[in-house]
């Protein structure tokens, strides 16, 4: 993955160009990271199960520099006073399945949409036809965003392809490959496989390294046995631990992810798990329904890197405003 950081140098987050954070970062080896960080606490010592010893990350974490990640040294506990919790430019969107609160999700009108709101990083959800096309479907039944009847798994992609979407008569379901090509650049593409197969991990790969436009992928695992079965076909592509369960998380780092989900609910009952997974040099990436003022200034408190969101204008115009609200107040006599 040679071509990575040339590829995000210049990539804006929210307004600001995170190419110092990179060049920072990128500068530094992640064995030379990790010597620079104490030993932060196991989860076990947060009263959560844990499967074994921490072993240091063998992945570039891509993903996190991309965010423009501060030393771990630098990240607090949550603080009591949200007030607190400031919006920082270092913290990217990712609009999951595109803009969808506006356009049909998984089409290409909903990531141009995405991009165009500031989005960094489009999530996209990855299924596979019966002649072995990738595409872009969250549901296995294609019957409720496409005029189309039939699972995805059953479907030739030649029929598919054809298929109207209903919300929007003038979009189609697109490949994999041809989102790639759309992006081209402009924003990280995260891939929600729904799938976990040897025939569909075999397809991304091939699809994936006959791309010339790869270096912007990341893969969003599900299970420990897939994020393992991804490192061996495709080394050196960043994953987004994608975990069923927050027992899990410690394994997951353990494996060498580069970045974790976790959903505001977890946090909420143990706040100290986004900053477990920062200690260890990997980013946090929280899901939000929800883009008001309280609901974000709330999630800033655990400093995620990556944000997702349905509704990328709306946050967008949230985190501006509370960077707004942030100025004033560093100015403001006290």
């Amino acid at each position: 993955m040679n071509g990575w950081w040339s590829v995000w140098s210049l990539m804006p987050i929210h307004g600001h160009s995170c190419a110092k954070g990179l060049v920072r970062l990128a500068s530094k080896p992640p064995s030379q990271r990790h010597k620079e960080n104490t030993h932060p606490p196991k989860l076990s010592s947060l009263g959560i199960q844990e499967s074994g010893s921490m072993n240091k990350l063998s992945i570039s974490l891509a993903l996190a520099l991309l965010a423009g990640l501060v030393s771990s040294s630098a990240l607090a506990q949550q603080p009591a006073d949200e007030n607190q919790c400031k919006a920082m430019p270092n913290q990217a969107m990712v609009a999951h399945r595109g803009a969808r609160a506006d356009w049909p999700d998984n089409t290409l009108a909903a990531y141009d949409a995405a991009i165009s709101a500031g989005a960094s990083a489009l999530e996209v959800d990855v299924r596979m036809t019966v002649d072995g096309q990738l595409v872009a479907m969250h549901d296995p039944l294609v019957d409720r965003t496409t005029t189309g009847h039939g699972l995805v798994q059953n479907l030739r992609w030649d029929y598919l392809r054809q298929q109207e979407i209903i919300r929007a008569p003038s979009q189609r379901v697109p490949s994999l490959a041809q989102i790639l090509e759309h992006v081209s650049g402009r924003a990280m593409i995260m891939l929600d496989l729904k799938i976990e197969s040897e025939t569909y991990w075999q397809r991304l790969s091939d699809t994936l390294m006959q791309s010339p436009y790869r270096d912007q992928v990341v893969l969003g695992v599900r299970s420990l046995r897939e994020s393992k079965r991804l490192m061996d076909l495709l080394p050196g592509f960043p994953q987004l631990a994608l975990s069923p369960k927050k027992r899990f998380i410690d394994d997951f780092v353990e494996a060498g992810v580069s970045i974790v989900r976790m959903w505001p609910e977890w946090l909420k009952k143990r706040p100290e798990l986004g900053k477990f997974v920062q200690d260890h040099d990997v980013a946090l990436y929280i899901p939000t329904r929800k883009n008001g003022r309280s609901r974000i200034r709330k999630l800033l408190c655990y400093q995620p890197n990556f944000i997702q969101t349905d509704d990328p204008v709306k946050l967008t115009a949230t985190l501006e405003k509370l960077s707004a609200e942030d100025q004033q107040d560093a100015i403001a006599p006290h």
